[in-house]
């Protein structure tokens, strides 16, 4: 499996979250439609104890607004939650196989709250990373 299939994966597992935008590895866009997910390319480990096995860190990047007021910092918290409606842990251990695109999958950590700069825009966001197995 490679980087567009798994990034279509992990998409199919975020749309699931009602409202959220989705933007896969191949589908990035210069103007972002907010809220959103961007999935990002990660490390890659193309070979562990000789295996051939394919592990890679995919980078999913929830941006929600333009500016870090108040309302918009507890809304990226719904995100970050375990679980929930829009808790993208809950959307992502819905199906580790991340819609059959990989053997495994493990959302290994949330790396908190901070800014992303889109298009020379900064954006309030969180980011996550995904572990996924070939």
């Amino acid at each position: 499996m490679g980087v567009k299939t798994i990034g279509e994966g992990i998409g199919t597992r975020l749309k699931t979250i009602r409202g959220l935008r989705v933007y896969a590895p191949h589908q990035l866009k210069g103007v972002l439609e907010l809220p959103c997910a961007l999935i990002l390319p990660g490390e890659d480990i193309y070979a562990t104890a000789f295996d051939g096995v394919y592990d890679c860190i995919f980078r999913i990047v929830v941006c929600i607004s333009k500016q870090d007021t108040p309302s918009a910092f507890t809304g990226l918290l719904e995100y970050i939650e375990p679980t929930g409606a829009k808790s993208i842990f809950a959307a992502i251990d819905g199906d580790k196989t991340l819609n059959g695109s990989c053997s495994a999958s493990k959302l290994a950590r949330n790396l908190g709250v901070g800014s992303t700069m889109w298009g020379g825009i900064g954006y309030l966001s969180t980011e996550f990373e995904l572990q996924v197995w070939s």
